[in-house]
């Protein structure tokens, strides 16, 4: 009867995750480098599937200038519209929530605060669950405490997985270094 209740509550918070995402209009998707939105592009080497990875890197890299790839080494790293690259906030991590981090909080009116930071889910999204740093919950010793947030953490995961990109990188930061 518990898995038979589990089941339709992870099925019911699914449907209701679809019903929250934005219309299925073109407009709507994320922009990206080679396609139909962007034409030109279809001569360059980067854009060429067939290609292997290392040559289609290649490509991009040697089309950059040194400025734009400089550009590219930061947080929030801009567009470079002539070769029809998006814009990508690389600040995204999933390891003790579901969001990524906007370069400020909107305060009352127009106003930003820099130097402060809040959870942003591209818009669609309005907030998130938030948890300790990974290693606090590990200091946990608690399996069951793990298996919660990550239930927990599943539900926004769904919902904003073609919205944005997460990643884990911060665990390898936390192991154990013997002397």
């Amino acid at each position: 009867m518990y898995s038979g209740m589990r089941l339709a509550f992870h099925l019911l918070s699914l449907l209701l995750c679809f019903l929250l995402l934005p219309g299925s209009s073109s407009s709507a998707l994320p922009p990206f480098a080679c396609g139909a939105s962007h034409p030109l592009t279809d001569s360059f080497g980067f854009c060429k599937t067939s290609l292997p990875i290392s040559r289609r890197v290649e490509d991009l890299i040697s089309r950059l200038t040194i400025d734009e790839k400089i550009s590219q080494l930061v947080v929030k790293a801009p567009s470079i519209t002539r070769l029809g690259v998006p814009s990508y906030n690389w600040w995204s991590e999933a390891l003790h929530g579901i969001g990524y981090m906007d370069g400020g909080i909107q305060l009352a009116g127009d106003e930003t605060q820099y130097g402060l930071y809040g959870v942003l889910l591209n818009g669609t999204i309005r907030s998130a669950t938030s948890f300790p740093q990974v290693i606090h919950s590990a200091a946990s010793f608690n399996p069951f405490l793990w298996y919660r947030i990550g239930e927990v953490k599943l539900f926004p995961l769904l919902c904003s997985i073609l919205i944005e990109t997460f990643r884990g990188l911060s665990v390898r930061e936390w192991r154990e270094v013997r002397k």
